[in-house]
């Protein structure tokens, strides 16, 4: 619920010092009906130190007035959502771009942090007879948190790494190319995102709901201009809309990447109109599912 969300952030005020209380997965399709978190939920336990918590599916975010009030109003990108209250102010919830926007210009996360986490994660991993990861964070520099960790010999997992779709030109002018790389580390694809999520509501679906990120259009471009690069895409696609686009797009640009071998792919493809289904096996491209 949120009060249960709301303790835990009481908790770590109390138990924690520093500028920023970071958290995070909150569902609010979890609460009560109609319920959302706002900022003034936040407010009521920090009105003076920002707090920032993701949400579960780490396409929304949840802010208090304290961590709204570092944007000064920087807000509002292109394919985000800024959630608004019934006086036209933020709520404290930010969605896609606006979040991810937010999150990377605005709450400060130290690289010996990202790298501290990862190596608890990796000993988890282990734990569970993972050895191979797909990172997706390549816009969150994830690429050089796994080379010091390489360095340091504490690697103990084979990375597929990603690198944001928008680099593509910048690869292809130093000649990089897929794979890369070590037998551990080895540079893999380059990552765009169609829609939302079902968790934040912006899946983008056939019935006009739902959040454009990237436009078919927008994604043949990043497609050609990754075959160029000699990259493939991962794609992250939900809704049925978003889907379609995306085999739309790979559809249209065939004949670029085809001859290339290389293996597109959509990550999720959570919700298929069904005449769309039978078009992966038809277009060679992997549902990362």
């Amino acid at each position: 619920s949120v009060e249960d969300a709301v303790a835990r952030v009481r908790e770590s005020l109390a138990a924690s010092t520093g500028t920023w209380v970071r958290g995070r997965g909150w569902r609010s399709n979890d609460w009560s009906p109609g319920r959302e978190p706002t900022k003034d939920d936040l407010d009521a336990i920090s009105p003076d130190r920002p707090v920032a918590l993701m949400a579960r599916d780490s396409h929304s975010v949840w802010l208090n007035s304290a961590a709204l009030a570092r944007a000064d109003g920087d807000l509002r990108v292109p394919g985000g959502v800024v959630e608004l209250d019934d006086l036209g102010e933020p709520t404290g919830v930010l969605r896609e771009e606006s979040c991810w926007h937010f999150r990377d210009r605005y709450i400060e996360t130290t690289d010996d942090e990202y790298v501290d986490a990862m190596r608890s994660a990796m000993r988890l991993a282990a734990s569970r007879g993972v050895t191979a990861v797909h990172d997706k964070d390549g816009w969150l520099g994830a690429l050089r948190f796994w080379q010091r960790l390489a360095d340091e010999n504490a690697l103990i997992l084979r990375v597929w790494q990603s690198l944001p779709a928008e680099k593509a030109d910048e690869l292809a002018a130093v000649d990089v190319r897929s794979g890369l790389g070590s037998p551990l580390l080895r540079l893999g694809y380059l990552k765009a995102f169609m829609d939302g999520t079902l968790g934040s509501q912006t899946a983008r679906m056939l019935d006009g709901s739902g959040v454009e990120i990237t436009s078919r259009e927008g994604l043949e471009e990043h497609i050609r201009n990754g075959a160029r690069a000699g990259f493939p895409i991962a794609v992250h696609a939900i809704g049925d809309l978003a889907n379609r686009d995306a085999l739309d797009a790979f559809e249209a640009t065939r004949a670029e990447w085809e001859p290339l071998g290389l293996r597109q792919r959509i990550e999720h493809a959570q919700l298929l109109a069904p005449e769309d289904m039978p078009r992966f096996a038809e277009l060679g491209v992997t549902a990362s599912v």
